[in-house]
């Protein structure tokens, strides 16, 4: 399975789950604490957290494209004589 395939299926999951607590909790998104308190969710957000920074990083370039025309900043002209 590709990681992008991988890092939807987790999302997917992870927002089924959410989901279904907010709706077991009047409606509340869980929080960090709520998260950490179900160690099968846990891992499962780790893992996302850790694929999609993988894929994200992946996917920029190592550095910039170089500027054909570098930007001045405009200076300004002297005061006229009084």
């Amino acid at each position: 399975m590709a990681e992008d395939d991988q890092v939807t299926e987790l999302k997917l999951e992870l927002k089924e789950w959410e989901n279904t607590w907010a709706a077991e909790h009047d409606g509340r998104k869980p929080s960090r604490e709520d998260i950490k308190a179900n160690p099968e969710i846990a891992a499962k957000y780790k893992a996302y957290s850790k694929l999609r920074k993988a894929s994200s990083s992946s996917s920029l370039p190592t550095e910039p494209p170089a500027r054909s025309n570098p930007l001045k900043t405009p200076t300004k002209q002297p005061a006229p004589p009084p």
